[in-house]
């Protein structure tokens, strides 16, 4: 009787999950979970609930771009795209860039505050 005792070479690795970037991010940069919060205009809670992985953003390609925008995280790898590891840490740059009328961390609380 023959065995088949190939492992995919994937089948071990254990895939980083939304909350595992997201917390990964917060870390690298040195960051309280309502500092990052503050500078991404949510709740403090909010971030506690996704970094946790309880809740997810209501647009999460959304968070992904500012997260790229504030910290040159790039949004692909903010949602899994890129398996390569975390760019270095930056810090926040307030360029008040604005969107719709508002700035974009005030379009995100608008929409993900109740998340």
């Amino acid at each position: 009787m023959e065995t088949n005792n190939t492992i995919s070479p994937m089948s071990d690795v254990p895939q980083w999950t939304l909350a595992d970037r997201l917390r990964k991010i917060r870390r690298d940069r040195h960051l309280t979970q309502e500092q990052i919060a503050h500078e991404l205009g949510i709740k403090g809670v909010t971030w506690s609930a996704w970094e946790a992985g309880r809740t997810r953003p209501h647009d999460v390609v959304e968070l992904a771009g500012l997260i790229e925008q504030r910290f040159g995280v790039p949004a692909a790898w903010t949602l899994g795209v890129l398996s390569q590891s975390a760019p270095e840490p930056r810090k926040a740059v307030d360029n008040g860039s604005v969107r719709w009328g508002r700035r974009q961390s005030d379009h995100m609380s608008a929409r993900m505050a109740t998340a």
